[in-house]
C-alpha cells in the first residue's frame, strides 16, 4: 500500500481468536489511512470483541456473532 491511498470503507474479519489482540494496533493505525466519514465494519464474537476505539456508530449481535459499523469523524 502507498502512503498515500485514503480508503472509504473497510471490512475486517480477523479470526475471532485474534481479534481482541488486534484492537489497539488496528485502532491506532487506521485511522491513516481512513478518509473522513470512511466506514470500518467489523465481525468478531462477543466474548472476544475487535473493540476498536474509533467512532462507534452502530452494532448488531447476531447469535455469537457481532458486527460493528465505526464512522471515521473529520477531526
Amino acid at each position: 500500500m502507498r502512503g498515500h491511498d485514503k480508503y472509504d470503507l473497510v471490512f475486517l474479519d480477523p479470526p475471532y481468536a485474534m481479534a481482541a489482540g488486534l484492537a489497539e494496533a488496528l485502532s491506532r493505525d487506521l485511522p491513516d489511512v481512513l478518509t473522513a466519514g470512511a466506514l470500518v465494519v467489523s465481525e468478531s464474537t462477543g466474548v472476544a470483541l475487535l473493540a476498536l476505539s474509533l467512532p462507534l456508530r452502530r452494532e448488531r449481535r447476531y447469535g455469537d456473532t457481532m458486527i460493528r459499523i465505526h464512522e471515521m469523524r473529520a477531526l
